[in-house]
């Protein structure tokens, strides 16, 4: 038995001995088997922990996966949504600069008719002002040729008295059922 003994130690030993000596061997093999067996419990705790650790890492790696993946689609549904809205702000400002656009038209014709409209005016008053001194300078000429010999100087034309801007002045003496009149020159017939 060369486990624990050798050939000749076999030979000088009796029984007892070689029974002790068996013993105290299996008692360090028993040792040696139980802190094996404690580091292999000890090693199959670790694996476990880790086990769980990683069982939990992949869970969490799964759950922020999951996460990103909602947080993209988020992203590219809110992105589509400014889009959507950008075009609408677009359209929108397309829509209010031709409806400027058109106003701004509207408003320079209806400036160019009043503007027609002023002159046409100031033509036929420039007309009426033209026959009214015609009319003026053939009656002064016929009570010149009346008269005699002595020429009358003629006078300066008649001008159009200027409207008073705002509220014309107070007049004492008149109520307000009278109509206000404007100032005459001589000239007015």
């Amino acid at each position: 038995m060369p486990l624990f003994l050798s050939d000749e130690e076999f030979g000088q030993c009796d029984a007892a001995t070689v029974a002790a000596k068996a013993d105290a061997y299996i008692r360090g093999l028993l040792q040696e088997l139980d802190t094996l067996g404690s580091r292999v419990d000890t090693a199959i705790i670790n694996a476990q922990q880790n086990c769980s650790l990683l069982k939990l890492y992949l869970f969490l790696l799964q759950k922020n996966d999951s996460n990103i993946i909602a947080l993209k689609s988020r992203v590219s549904e809110l992105e589509s949504r400014l889009e959507q809205r950008n075009l609408k702000i677009a359209d929108l400002q397309q829509e209010h600069q031709v409806q400027l656009q058109v106003k701004i038209a509207d408003l320079q014709q209806e400036h160019q008719v009043q503007l027609q409209v002023l002159k046409d005016q100031l033509q036929d008053l420039e007309k009426k002002l033209k026959e009214k001194e015609g009319s003026e300078s053939e009656g002064s000429k016929e009570e010149s040729e009346l008269e005699g010999s002595e020429p009358k100087v003629e006078e300066e034309p008649a001008t159009i008295p200027a409207r008073p801007r705002g509220r014309p002045p107070i007049r004492r003496g008149l109520g307000p059922g009278r109509p206000r009149k404007w100032p005459q020159t001589s000239n007015d017939v």
